[in-house]
């Protein structure tokens, strides 16, 4: 049987908070599904959105899994915006605001915006709204401050998403010049925070910083690169601003047609690193794409009953 690995991000369960450690707090019983953001490419880099149920297969450290459900493309999105707002984004405030505004306006009928901002530290601008509601103007509106916290904005960002996203179909387009010179948290450390059960599907869109940045900014988009395909996600990286707007309409297509597995899990939620495969069974012109190579489970342990 011919395969092709298609690029996802497992969602179920609240994260523990950046610098905490062990299972967090849990209700007692135990949330048996885990839901997965899924998008499938073609090998000209196109979503496939066709296919159904039987078309994925999953297993987990190795086992299958039973998937549940399959929801098709083009429902109602959670996204949250992540915008780099630091020193070296200054001249590209216009074009970085007009692509947050773009995305938002492209987003499918039902769908929700959360905008994290971010500089040395981030900070929620914006809770989740209706993507009808949200006000262009306030996307454009941007400053250009400071040094670049992004492993740890990532990290925050997702947290909230988590714990206040109401649609299964979840994404963060994180549009940044790459850079990250205040994080608390290096790459690695996010990449563990960011693949657990409950992570959206991620995207970045990388902008031309400050020529004074360049290497800087050449070295952690490579970076950023590495930690987004370990997590499962799509870097897009802009030569100019005039670039920006096809690579809008790109994610825009992607976010569209992301599919929601829900399957099962046989391992209780532990805290530790399981492996997670997914294929899809039929194979036409397709190619390989990037994949989740694990996720770490963390959720409810389920209560034991005295014999």
């Amino acid at each position: 049987m011919k395969t092709i690995f298609i690029a996802l991000a497992a969602f179920a369960a609240t994260l523990p908070a950046i610098g905490q450690t062990g299972n967090p707090t849990a209700p007692a019983t135990v949330p048996r599904t885990v839901d997965l953001n899924v998008l499938v490419l073609d090998r000209d880099h196109h979503p496939v959105t066709e296919l159904t149920n039987s078309a994925f297969t999953i297993t987990e450290d190795g086992a299958p899994r039973t998937i549940q459900t399959v929801a098709a493309a083009e429902g109602p999105v959670s996204l949250c915006l992540l915008i780099d707002e630091s020193g070296s984004t200054n001249g590209e405030r216009g074009p970085i605001g007009e692509a947050a505004a773009a995305l938002v306006k492209d987003l499918p009928a039902g769908s929700e915006v959360m905008v994290v901002r971010f500089s040395n530290a981030a900070y929620l601008d914006l809770p989740f709204t209706p993507a009808s509601s949200v006000d262009p103007e306030k996307l454009t509106t941007l400053t250009s401050r400071g040094g670049t916290a992004m492993f740890d904005a990532l990290v925050k960002a997702e947290i909230n998403l988590l714990a206040n996203a109401h649609q299964k179909r979840r994404a963060m387009v994180l549009i940044t010049d790459g850079g990250d010179n205040a994080s608390r948290l290096s790459g690695e450390q996010a990449m563990q925070r960011l693949i657990r059960s409950g992570a959206p599907f991620l995207y970045a869109l990388s902008v031309p910083g400050k020529t004074e940045y360049r290497e800087d900014i050449s070295r952690d988009s490579d970076r950023l690169k590495k930690l987004f395909k370990i997590a499962g996600g799509i870097v897009l990286r802009a030569k100019n601003p005039n670039d920006l707007s096809p690579l809008v309409d790109e994610i825009s297509e992607m976010i569209r047609s992301q599919y929601v597995l829900s399957f099962l899990p046989e391992n209780i939620p532990d805290g530790t690193m399981h492996k997670l495969e997914a294929k899809i069974n039929q194979l036409d012109k397709r190619d390989e794409i990037q994949t989740l190579s694990g996720f770490y489970y963390w959720g409810p342990r389920p209560q034991t009953t005295a014999k």
